[in-house]
């Protein structure tokens, strides 16, 4: 699976900004049967954070829950390109350095790039499963 890009990003939502991010509904529903309930876009970047993270504590701040949303930004926009890891110090978080500048976009557009995003790092961690589209060469032989 591929990152999003801003062009294809762009072109679909000048299509329908309200259509679905392709991969999303399996996000919201894995995050549904593990936590019992709707995870909004934070609840879900603070999850991955924690796996990237790799420990856990009984209690966080509210600037720790807000460090653990950025690494887990960083990471999965890491996947297409944006950023890299530097190192990780001795308490396990990774620090990133912007390989590539984000985009200026709109906040509809931000929220579909992180959405794609999170599917992308949702499939290639084997959380979720993506179906493959069928190619036109598939479609042409049916």
């Amino acid at each position: 699976m591929e990152p999003w890009n801003l062009e294809e990003l762009r072109e679909h939502k000048a299509d329908n900004p309200n259509a679905p991010i392709s991969g999303w509904p399996a996000v919201v529903g894995f995050m549904m049967r593990r936590f019992d309930k709707i995870a909004d876009l934070k609840s879900i970047l603070f999850v991955i954070g924690l796996r990237e993270l790799g420990t856990r504590q009984e209690k966080y701040t509210k600037e720790e829950k807000q460090d653990v949303m950025n690494l887990a930004f960083s990471s999965i926009m890491a996947l297409a390109g944006y950023f890299e890891v530097e190192y990780i110090d001795a308490n396990g978080w990774h620090h990133f350095k912007q390989i590539k500048p984000l985009p200026n976009m709109t906040p509809v557009e931000q929220e579909r790039l992180i959405k794609g995003q999170i599917v992308q790092y949702f499939a290639q961690t084997g959380l979720i499963k993506l179906r493959e589209k069928p190619s036109s060469t598939d479609e042409a032989t049916a």
